[in-house]
């Protein structure tokens, strides 16, 4: 638990989390694979922009173990892809940059991660 946790919502809370809901509505409503999966991509972002951003601008306020094991579980989907086509693993792909991009804005404040990497 971290106890710097607290956040006011913003306007790019509600105005992502609207277009979340317009994305997560055409996704459903679409029966192309690609484009379903396009939607979903982008409702996801667009609900998770927010957490992107608070990681980057005051990292204190998150835990990046989380989406590190997020990124990490992810990856592992790849070891089931049987064609390689695009709807096959963009998801999984998107899912791995977004908690990385997390990831890093959380822990590149940090001191240890500053040795790491110089």
């Amino acid at each position: 638990m971290n106890p710097n946790a607290y956040w006011k919502l913003s306007k790019l809370d509600y105005y992502c989390g609207a277009l979340a809901i317009g994305a997560i509505t055409l996704w459903l409503l679409t029966d192309e694979p690609l484009v379903a999966i396009f939607f979903a991509i982008a409702a996801d972002l667009l609900a998770g922009l927010p957490t992107l951003v608070k990681a980057w601008r005051h990292p204190e306020t998150e835990t990046a173990i989380t989406f590190v094991f997020g990124a990490i579980s992810a990856l592992t989907t790849f070891a089931a892809l049987k064609t390689g086509h695009l709807s096959e693993f963009a998801f999984s792909l998107y899912l791995v940059l977004i908690c990385s991009s997390i990831a890093y804005g959380i822990y590149r404040g940090k001191p240890f991660f500053k040795k790491i990497i110089g």
